[in-house]
Parts: C-alpha cells; structure tokens; sequence
C-alpha cells in the first residue's frame, strides 16, 4: 500500500493471495465493504457463504481458519496449522481468525497464531497488547452451532 500511496493514490483496494488491503475509500465516496466467509467444512460449491459483512478503510485484512486445509484419519480432523513447541495441532473451537491492523504481514501472521491459541488465549493476548493496535472477528463453534467474538474497535464497522 505504501508504493500506491507514494504514487499519488490514496484510494485503493490491493487483494494479494487472500489479504487485502483497503485506503481511503471507494468512488462514491463509502467504506470499504468486506465479507468474512463462513467457514463451512468441505464447501464443495464454488459459492462462498458471507458471515458478517465491516465497512471500513485504512486497514488491512487477513482470515485463517481450519475448514478448507484439514486431513482425517480414523474420524478425527487434523488442520494444518501445526503448533511449533509441540509438532501437533492445538485443538480448540476456533474456526475462524480474521485481523485488522496496519499491515496485511502483522494480519496474516496473528490470524495464523491466533488459529493456535484459541478463543480464549486470543482474548487474553489482545486485552494484554493494545499497544498492536490490532481487531479481530472470531468465529467459533459452541455446542455445534456458529458463534462469533469481536474486539470493540470493529463494534462500528458491522452491517
């Protein structure tokens, strides 16, 4: 973002690989309109299913979660994000992790840790580091059913 703005652009929208990244706004003038997909276990239509939809700008964007990159063996589902300390995969009710922050590379990287930590170990590392300056949209499963967490500088941007 910092080469187009350096050009003169101070409206744009770059998606690279799966993050974006927003500034100023769109041509007439709105946000930014950004849907977090639902994550949905082998999803085999090419339809993607928008779970919450955040207006907003001046931010970049990333989501990891567990339902597209994951192997079974003998019923028991393995994603493949891989704790380093431990060489497994954490298991927790986190789905989903979508980050908002200055940088799509600090986005991407928490969505990932975060995918390891959980709901709960994110909650805590968000309330203990304001100071990164960092949202996040979390989706995860209680008793089978979708739920979602926020951190309250994303509260404004919901449609």
């Amino acid at each position: 973002m910092k080469f187009i703005k350096s050009r003169g652009h101070t409206n744009a929208y770059v998606e690279l690989g799966g993050e974006i990244a927003l500034s100023g706004r769109k041509f007439n003038s709105e946000q930014w309109r950004i849907g977090v997909e639902r994550p949905i276990e082998n999803n085999s239509t090419s339809d993607k299913v928008v779970h919450k939809v955040f207006s907003i700008t001046d931010k970049c964007i990333a989501t990891s979660g567990d339902y597209r990159k994951y192997f079974e063996v003998n019923g028991k589902k393995y994603a493949h994000t891989i704790n380093p300390k431990t060489g497994y995969q954490n298991q927790n009710s986190l789905l989903s992790a979508t980050v908002f922050s200055e940088t799509c590379a600090l986005s991407d990287a928490f969505a990932t840790v975060f995918m390891l930590l959980g709901l709960e170990g994110t909650k805590d590392f968000i309330e203990h580091h304001p100071e990164l300056g960092l949202d996040v949209f979390l989706i995860y499963d209680f008793e089978n059913t979708y739920q979602t967490y926020f951190t309250e500088g994303l509260k404004s941007s919901l449609n």
